[in-house]
């Protein structure tokens, strides 16, 4: 409880000096290279949380078995306006809260976990394990993140459908070839 009252104290005195000085300094200019990534990142983060709108499907194969599975109806992706002007804001605070009348690449690595934890649960784990590889299957996915292949799946059919990734068959196929 004293631990409490005490860091109250603190940042609450913290926070009314920031405030204070950025009553006396211009908004930060955002250069070039933030400003590119803060729009990536307000792109990801608007069909992170998107919404790929599922039906129950099925059909009878050749062997006379119903089979059920679920596709896509639509989608809904929200323009990712919204999330750049909340990260403009957060990397200009960072600015000024660190003494700098310009929003760099620094501020902007400050917002990558908060950017990628937008993300719901169970899309983030298959995306994280797609960082840094190439060609892995369902169910190669589904071990690293100890999910059934169906989930699995099933996610990589949102995020499809989200253009957050690239669905193929053969990982050394290119993905398109010229005539």
């Amino acid at each position: 409880s004293k631990n409490i009252k005490t860091a109250t104290i603190l940042v609450s005195s913290f926070c009314a000096q920031l405030i204070n000085r950025a009553k006396d300094m211009q908004t930060p200019i955002i250069n070039k290279e933030a400003q590119n990534w803060l729009s990536n990142a307000a792109e990801f983060i608007s069909r992170a949380r998107g919404k790929a709108i599922t039906e129950n499907s099925k059909f009878t194969n050749e062997k006379n078995e119903e089979i059920a599975y679920y596709e896509i109806t639509d989608r809904q992706i929200e323009e990712p306006w919204r999330a750049l002007l909340q990260l403009r804001g957060f990397a200009s605070a960072l600015a000024v809260t660190r003494g700098k009348d310009q929003v760099t690449l620094q501020e902007c690595e400050t917002l990558r976990t908060p950017v990628q934890s937008t993300a719901p649960v169970q899309r983030a784990e298959v995306m994280i394990a797609l960082i840094n590889e190439k060609g892995l299957s369902a169910d190669q996915i589904s071990k690293k993140v100890g999910k059934s292949s169906k989930q699995v799946r099933r996610d990589l059919m949102e995020l499809e459908a989200l253009g957050l990734v690239i669905k193929y068959k053969d990982p050394d196929r290119p993905l398109a070839t010229v005539p």
